[in-house]
């Protein structure tokens, strides 16, 4: 146990340098750790999960899982799930390269979510109906993410929006527990265009630390996709899948 929690952390302080490239053998070693199956394990697994494109796919190769997408070096960029899963896997495993992550209903997670064990590449990222519960850090996100939807989870306590990522442009809790809403207008991201807070069993608290009122884009409305058009000057609604933008430049592997 005290051997994988440090071979966990080496990976993620190993993910900060630029150009960083984590070898294919350790890649497939964190795919399995998130979806909870050692390699004799493994096949079985993953046709419960239905993650095998056919019945002649290797399973030690996670570029040919569905929903998973790999750049032209094999190395995993993209994750996108829709599994009804009763596996017990751990997300704070999905591998450091990865830029964009979209889950629903996918209900690997069985503790509290640790942001800062998120991959350090992440730019998107949707976990909705995860059953995710506990606190949530947001003061130690990945830099480098834009949009995070951790709607319809059972987070609780309060959030905290004073260092955020600096190009962060759109968080949505809507459906959680959240109780309070700790703000400074001062530290919010200038491309930010909407937090979202809508809870519908309990009224969300908001706090400002540096200010009488809170900046007006930290609501308790529900996202919807037509406001997004409004604040990118588009004249259709973006298409989402529950999290991220789904348009070609934002799924792009770089």
């Amino acid at each position: 146990m005290i051997h994988t929690a440090m071979l966990h952390w080496a990976l993620i302080l190993a993910a900060d340098p630029p150009g960083f490239a984590e070898p294919r053998g350790l890649q497939v070693h964190c795919m399995h750790q998130l979806v909870g199956a050692c390699t004799a394990e493994l096949p079985a697994t993953l046709r419960r999960m239905r993650l095998l494109r056919n019945p002649n796919t290797d399973p030690l190769d996670v570029c040919e899982w569905h929903g998973v997408q790999c750049t032209v070096n094999g190395l995993i960029c993209s994750i996108r799930w829709r599994i009804a899963s009763k596996e017990h896997g751990d997300l704070h495993w999905i591998p450091s390269t990865t830029q964009n992550v979209d889950f629903l209903n996918t209900r690997l997670h069985r503790e509290a979510l640790c942001t800062r064990k998120l991959p350090r590449a992440l730019r998107f990222c949707a976990l909705v109906r995860c059953g995710l519960h506990g606190n949530v850090d947001l003061r130690t996100l990945p830099m480098n993410l834009q949009r995070l939807d951790l709607s319809f989870n059972a987070f609780t306590g309060a959030i905290h929006l004073t260092a955020l990522p600096l190009n962060m442009q759109r968080i949505n809790f809507r459906n959680n527990k959240i109780t309070k809403v700790v703000v400074c207008n001062n530290r919010l991201p200038p491309g930010l265009t909407g937090a979202y807070f809508h809870q519908t069993k309990r009224k969300v608290r908001f706090r400002c630390l540096d200010a009488d009122m809170i900046d007006h884009r930290v609501k308790r409305d529900i996202f919807r996709p037509e406001d997004d058009a409004a604040d990118w000057g588009l004249e259709e609604p973006i298409v989402e899948s529950y999290g991220y933008l789904t348009s070609e430049n934002s799924c792009r592997c770089q």
